[in-house]
């Protein structure tokens, strides 16, 4: 069964976190709780470490950024939180957490329990399509889907990048 969740944007997100989010976490073991209903999932994009200019001091690795540049590396940093209790869900309760791109492109995550988060990332290729790339994120747990969809844009060049 697939129900669709609220999904807490970049704005949102940046809102609470500035820079690279991996230092962020807190506790040692998570959360092991089964949500009552639902889950929220946050989803921000950052630049990756590869295809990042090293010229250009305002596009940096794990800063957020709505447009990217072909050869660039979008990177998907998801948390899953309970909402009923406000908790961050860990490996422990999520069974998994894939990213699909409008294409049929799955981007496979891997936790990170340091940060409380799902990260995965895909290096837009040089025939990517330009404008904007949908994608959606799927977390399964306990048998049930629950879906969130976004889209970042997609431009030729860095000259074309902005924040």
């Amino acid at each position: 069964m697939t129900k669709l969740v609220l999904a807490v944007g970049t704005l949102a997100l940046a809102l609470v976190l500035s820079g690279c989010v991996s230092g962020l976490g807190g506790g040692g073991g998570g959360n092991v709780a089964t949500p009552a209903e639902g889950a929220i999932i946050q989803t921000e994009v950052v630049v990756g470490h590869t295809g990042a200019p090293e010229n250009l001091s305002i596009i940096q690795p794990c800063l957020p950024l709505g447009t990217y540049a072909r050869g660039m590396q979008p990177a998907w940093h998801v948390t899953v939180i309970d909402p009923m209790t406000g908790d961050a869900l860990t490996n422990q309760t999520v069974d998994s957490v894939t990213v699909v791109l409008a294409d049929g492109t799955k981007i496979p995550t891997e936790f990170h329990p340091d940060a409380n988060q799902w990260h995965g990332c895909i290096i837009l290729p040089d025939n990517q399509p330009l404008g904007q790339l949908q994608y959606t994120v799927n977390v399964v747990m306990n048998g049930q889907t629950y879906k969130s969809a976004g889209s970042i844009g997609v431009v030729a060049s860095i000259e074309n990048v902005s924040t």
